[in-house]
C-alpha cells in the first residue's frame, strides 16, 4: 500500500518547478479555442435550441413544433414551397455529390497520384475553383448561363439546338432547365470532391506495396479496389460520416443562384433554412421559434442516419495499418 502511494507521488511530481512554469503558456493556448467553443458553439446552439420551445414572449411553448409538423403533413410551406420537392432535391443532391461523385473522385484522385504526365496540371485545375468565394463563383456562372452569355452564344454559333426559353431567358430562366443546369455544373466542378484530402492519404501508402502488386500482375482496378481504398478507408469513411450530417439539408448554392427567391425550382431544404433567415433579417421575428424548431426536427431526423451510417461504414472494410 505504501509502495503504491509512493509511486503515485513520484508520478505526480515528475515535473520540476521550471517545467511547470512552461505549462502556463500551454494553458493559454488551449484556453482560446475552449472559450471560442463555449461561446460560439455551446452558447449559440443552446440558445437556438431554447428558441424552439418558446413563444414570441419567451414563455414555454410547443406551438413551433406543431407548426413544423403541420407544414410537413400539409406538404407546402406558408411561402409556397413544396416540402416533398425540396426534400427530394436535397436527397438527390446528397446522393449525387457524396455517393456518385465521391466514387468517381476516389479513382480520379488515385490516377493523379500515379505521377502520370499532366497530373499536376489536372490537380491544379480541380483545386483552383475552390479558391474562389461562393459569391464570386456564382456571379461568374450566372453571366455564363445568361441569355447573352457564353453558352447561348456558342450554341447559336455551332447551330446546336437549344430550347427557345433558354435563348430568351438563359439557362437559369426556366424551371425546366435551371435545376438540371446546376446539377450538371455540380458534376463538372465536384468531380474530384475531397481530392486534396484523399490525395494526401494516397501519398502515405508505401509505394513498395504497389510495386510488389505490379510484379504479381495486379492491374489498375485491382490496385484501386484491393490496395488503395482499404488503405485510405479511415479517411474516406470519416469524410462520408461527416457528409451524412447534410443528408436532409444538402444544397448547391441555390440561394445565391436564385437571388434568395427559390424561383424556377432552385430550392431545397438547405435553401429553405437560408430563406427563413432572410425573412427574419427582414423583420419577421415571429419566425425565430419556427426556424429553430425546424432545425431541431431536422437534427433529430439526421441523428439516426448518421449513427447507422457510422456503424455500417466502420465495419464495411477492415482498417489497414501501415
Amino acid at each position: 500500500m505504501n509502495e503504491a502511494l509512493t509511486k503515485k507521488k513520484i508520478k505526480t511530481n515528475r515535473y520540476s518547478p521550471f517545467e511547470k512554469k512552461k505549462f502556463l503558456f500551454v494553458y493559454l493556448l488551449i484556453a482560446f479555442p475552449v472559450i471560442q467553443m463555449a461561446i460560439f458553439w455551446f452558447y449559440v446552439n443552446l440558445s437556438g435550441i431554447a428558441l424552439a420551445f418558446q413563444d414570441s414572449e419567451g414563455n414555454l411553448s410547443f406551438a413551433s413544433f406543431k407548426e413544423v409538423f403541420a407544414v410537413v403533413f400539409r406538404g407546402r410551406t406558408s411561402f409556397g414551397f413544396s416540402v416533398p420537392q425540396m426534400l427530394g432535391k436535397s436527397i438527390f443532391i446528397w446522393v449525387s455529390n457524396h455517393i456518385v461523385l465521391n466514387i468517381v473522385g476516389i479513382f480520379s484522385t488515385f490516377i493523379l497520384t500515379k505521377h502520370m504526365i499532366g497530373s499536376k496540371f489536372f490537380r491544379t485545375c480541380y483545386m483552383l475553383p475552390g479558391l474562389l468565394g461562393a459569391v464570386v463563383f456564382v456571379s461568374i456562372m450566372q453571366e455564363i448561363y445568361a441569355d447573352d452569355g457564353v453558352l447561348v452564344a456558342l450554341a447559336q454559333k455551332f447551330d446546336i439546338k437549344i430550347p427557345f426559353t433558354v435563348i430568351r431567358e438563359g439557362f437559369l430562366g426556366s424551371e425546366k432547365t435551371a435545376f438540371p443546369t446546376l446539377m450538371i455544373e455540380m458534376y463538372v466542378w465536384n468531380l474530384a470532391a475531397g481530392g486534396l484530402i484523399l490525395s494526401g492519404a494516397y501519398m502515405r501508402i508505401p509505394q513498395e506495396i504497389f510495386e510488389s502488386a505490379s510484379l504479381d500482375g495486379c492491374g489498375f482496378f485491382r490496385e484501386a479496389f484491393s490496395i488503395a481504398v482499404p488503405c485510405v478507408w479511415p479517411t474516406l469513411s470519416t469524410i462520408m460520416i461527416f457528409s451524412l450530417c447534410s443528408f436532409f439539408t444538402a444544397d448547391y448554392t441555390m440561394y445565391l443562384y436564385s437571388n434568395g427567391t427559390g424561383a424556377r425550382g432552385m430550392n431545397s431544404i438547405g435553401f429553405y433554412m437560408y430563406y427563413l433567415q432572410l425573412q427574419i433579417r427582414d423583420g419577421n421575428t415571429k419566425l425565430y421559434s419556427y426556424a429553430s424548431a425546424f432545425g431541431v426536427t431536422l437534427t433529430l431526423m439526421t441523428l439516426p442516419v448518421v449513427l447507422f451510417g457510422r456503424k455500417i461504414l466502420t465495419k464495411f472494410i477492415e482498417t489497414v495499418e501501415f
